[in-house]
């Protein structure tokens, strides 16, 4: 279903396309309209690509920061004094050539 081409938001008539508008947002451009991002565009969310821990579970990210699911917010947040800020020193960068 995700990768599915997505469905028109909006069938009105408009000045562009919905691709020419969100690439003003890319660009740094004035948009006709609020882009819908995942209505909008066609985007790919490969499986090896860890953002963060496991939904509603606690564990390490790609770039190794360390996440805790924290039920009463319904998700989860970098840990409590693990929170990176000395990026260039404390973030080992994954191996891109691996995926």
């Amino acid at each position: 279903m995700v990768q599915e081409p997505p469905k028109p938001f909006y069938s009105g008539n408009r000045p562009i396309t919905a691709k020419e508008n969100l690439f003003r947002v890319f660009t740094g451009e004035k948009p006709e309209w609020m882009p819908l991002y995942l209505v909008e565009s066609q985007y790919c969310w490969p499986d090896v690509y860890a953002e963060h821990a496991l939904f509603e579970g606690d564990g390490l990210d790609w770039w190794g920061q360390e996440w805790i699911y924290v039920p009463v917010a319904g998700g989860q947040m970098p840990k409590p004094g693990t929170r990176v800020t000395k990026w260039r020193k404390q973030v080992t960068f994954p191996d891109l050539d691996a995926v």
